[in-house]
């Protein structure tokens, strides 16, 4: 048998669990041996997860120079320049509206990040927007 990953045992586990939870069954997966396997698989393997690289204003450019002239091309550019100039993530891009951009006294944009992953409780950012002038 191909010894897995920790995260893949933890995956299957959630699986395993849930199936009993939908069966109401007892969940074989909450006994204390199985604890300890996962603890026993994650020191014989310990890993950090690898960073992802950032985006530098070189990638951003090469990405906005090979979108298209289209509507699609253009939303494209819209979200590449907002996501770099906010540091937003996908979901907090996709989240956004027009209402949430308001002129600034700097006389550029700012857009309001209602809810984001390091602001659980929504306490609203409101990055500038230093490329877009009003």
């Amino acid at each position: 048998m191909p010894r897995l990953k920790p995260s893949t045992l933890k995956r299957q586990l959630a699986r395993i669990a849930k199936l009993h939870r939908i069966l109401d069954l007892p969940n074989p997966t909450d006994h204390f041996d199985v604890d300890l396997a996962i603890r026993r698989a994650r020191r014989l393997k310990p890993r950090r997860p690898s960073q992802a690289l950032g985006i530098t204003t070189e990638i951003r450019d090469r990405l906005l120079a090979v979108c298209g002239d289209d509507l699609v091309g253009l939303r494209d550019q819209v979200l590449v320049s907002v996501g770099f100039d906010t540091l937003c993530r996908c979901g907090e891009l996709v989240a956004l509206a027009a209402e949430d951009l308001s002129p600034n006294h700097h006389g550029t944009l700012s857009i309001l990040v209602r809810r984001a992953k390091n602001d659980p409780y929504g306490t609203a950012a409101s990055p500038i927007l230093p490329n877009l002038q009003w």
